[in-house]
C-alpha cells in the first residue's frame, strides 16, 4: 500500500497549531499508557529482530563518518560521564585490559626485533 503524496507547500499557522495538538495528544497518551506502549515495542521488536539488525548495520556503514563525528561531540561534551565510564570499566575488567597490553607490548617488541 503506497501512503498519500506529501504536500511540499510550507505549513501554515495552521497545520502548525494542528501539528501542536496532535503532539501533546500523542505525549499524554503515551504518559497514560507507558507499560502499554512498551510491551508492544517489545512484542514488535522481538518480531523483527533480524530485520533492524540488518537495517542498523546497513544504517551505520552507510553513515560511519557521521556517527564518528556524532560521537567524538557527545564524548567532548560529556568528557566526565566518559571518565567515569571508563574508570568503573576498567576497574571490571582490569585482568582483561592487562592481557590486552601485555599482547601489545609483546607484538610491538616483536616487530622492532624484526625491523
Amino acid at each position: 500500500m503506497t501512503p498519500p503524496p506529501q504536500s511540499t507547500a510550507p505549513d501554515t499557522a495552521d497545520d502548525n497549531e494542528r501539528k501542536a495538538r496532535a503532539a501533546v495528544y500523542i505525549r499524554a497518551y503515551r504518559a497514560a499508557n507507558a507499560e502499554k506502549i512498551k510491551a508492544q515495542q517489545a512484542v514488535y521488536h522481538a518480531a523483527n529482530a533480524e530485520t533492524r539488525k540488518a537495517k542498523h548495520a546497513a544504517y551505520r556503514v552507510a553513515n560511519a563518518e557521521k556517527l564518528r563525528a556524532y560521537n567524538a561531540a557527545w564524548r567532548a561534551a560529556n568528557a566526565e560521564k566518559v571518565k567515569a565510564r571508563s574508570a568503573v570499566y576498567y576497574v571490571a575488567n582490569r585482568e582483561k585490559l592487562r592481557a590486552q597490553r601485555a599482547a601489545r607490548r609483546a607484538a610491538a617488541k616483536l616487530r622492532r626485533q624484526g625491523q
